[in-house]
């Protein structure tokens, strides 16, 4: 519940109340808003509203590695990727998982971001994800 105060308003005048929020899963949301006064309301129907609103889920960016040459890899993700996701890596997969952020430099060109990252040959494998 939020409750706002307006103040005095003039006969037939109007006041904007503006409210952002974040959801957090996926649905319909139902945003439903009404108004009183202390006044007489000649018209009290007008008072209240209700707009219904799709929220779809966020589909996780994909990334793509692909060797550049037998030292290096190309890691790649949509330019349109939130800033909130950082690219981090981990060595295995078995628990206890210990993910660790790629502190390289991030580059954008065109539609991509994209890192360039040197291979430690010693390693005989290596993950990557985008974490928010």
């Amino acid at each position: 519940t939020v409750i706002a105060t307006v103040g005095s308003l003039a006969a037939n005048a109007g006041a904007s109340i503006t409210i952002n929020v974040t959801a957090v899963t996926a649905g319909v949301i139902s945003n439903f808003a009404s108004a009183t006064a202390i006044e007489t309301d000649a018209t009290p129907a007008n008072n209240s509203d209700e707009a219904l609103v799709t929220v779809t889920a966020f589909a996780p960016p994909a990334l793509s590695i692909q060797a550049t040459n037998s030292t290096q890899i190309f890691v790649r993700w949509p330019a349109s990727t939130p800033a909130s996701f950082l690219l981090e890596t981990t060595t295995n997969l078995a628990p206890v998982i210990v993910w660790t952020s790629v502190t390289n430099s991030v580059s954008t060109s065109g539609t991509n971001k994209f890192v360039i990252l040197n291979v430690n040959p010693g390693e005989a494998e290596r993950y990557y994800r985008l974490k928010q």
